[in-house]
């Protein structure tokens, strides 16, 4: 049977810890969390990746709602709750 998951999974193609211990993501194609083959193998990761390092942009908020879970930094988080 064929996987249904086609491409990489953008989230896991950025740089940080990429492929670190195979946890959270994959190094199977056929995945879905295929990390792709290495990091920032994909143009919209490259795009993302150079916009923030030309314009010197430090933090970002990322909302998804696959998990249910909120993810940020510990001074966002303390500052809104």
């Amino acid at each position: 049977m064929q996987s249904p998951y086609v491409g990489v999974d953008l989230n896991r193609n950025y740089g940080y810890k990429w492929g670190y211990n195979n946890q959270g993501s994959s190094n199977r194609p056929g995945s879905e969390t295929y990390r792709g083959p290495s990091r920032f193998s994909e143009p919209a990761t490259q795009i993302i990746r150079d916009l923030m390092n030309t314009h010197k942009i430090r933090t970002c908020l990322d909302y998804h709602t696959y998990g249910r879970y909120k993810w940020c930094p510990r001074w966002v988080h303390n500052r809104f709750q």
